[in-house]
């Protein structure tokens, strides 16, 4: 499957995540959790709940801090989709949907495919 970046930051964002977990996209939950948080506008909020010695996301902290109402809606909605996909916690699909528009849509939808889908392209 192709990988939409919505810009040159969340691809450089993916490719250093790509070698610093030496990630393997059988793993889905991280692969895709990874390619859709290095998405976010406000990705250096999220960096800092993210373990690489250990390669651990902490998305659920992150929910539960301040930090996230600081952050801008359609960002909060991206960090739940990320929780949702990476560790099965609730996300309302209504309330995230909602907000998510354009190229953010398009990563949401994508990060989806990766994590859930057969690993062909919806175009396949």
């Amino acid at each position: 499957m192709d990988l939409l970046f919505k810009d040159n930051m969340h691809k450089k964002y993916f490719e250093d995540f790509l070698r610093v977990f030496d990630m393997d996209p059988a793993d889905k939950e991280l692969y895709s959790t990874v390619y859709l948080i290095c998405g976010v506008s406000e990705f250096e909020i999220i960096g800092r709940y993210i373990d690489t010695g250990r390669k651990i996301i902490h998305l659920e902290s992150l929910l539960n801090s301040e930090d996230f109402y600081t952050m801008e809606v359609m960002n909060q909605e991206m960090a739940r989709l990320g929780a949702a996909i990476y560790t099965g916690t609730q996300c309302d699909v209504a309330d995230c949907f909602s907000q998510l528009k354009g190229p953010e849509l398009k990563v949401a939808l994508n990060a989806l495919e990766l994590r859930f889908g057969g690993g062909e392209s919806i175009s396949d």
